[in-house]
């Protein structure tokens, strides 16, 4: 899972979205020492700020695709939107012990 969906979220777009907005939850929901810690490891920029507006985005993009392709016979088949869900589903637990 965490091999080859990160290269499949390079052509999937809802994959990608969930990823985004599962990693964005994540980073919001770490202490502020945590927070500079991984921007510092990963040399993102120093005063790195992830809105709620930008989670909320990346988590209704995802959404709304996959309610575009629920009526499409073969989505159901299709193994990155499963990932998509499983990872969404990873952001609803992040998300309710958030809140």
């Amino acid at each position: 899972f965490g091999l080859i969906v990160p290269q499949r979220a390079r052509t999937c777009a809802p994959l990608l979205n969930a990823i985004l907005s599962a990693s964005a939850r994540h980073f919001t929901t770490l202490p502020k020492g945590r927070q500079k810690e991984t921007t510092v490891k990963f040399s993102l920029e120093q005063d790195l700020i992830i809105s709620e507006e930008a989670v909320l985005n990346y988590h209704n993009r995802c959404i709304a695709h996959l309610r575009f392709l629920a009526n499409e016979p073969d989505a159901i088949m299709d193994e990155n939107l499963l990932a998509a869900v499983v990872v969404l589903r990873f952001y609803e637990e992040l998300d309710s012990t958030w809140n």
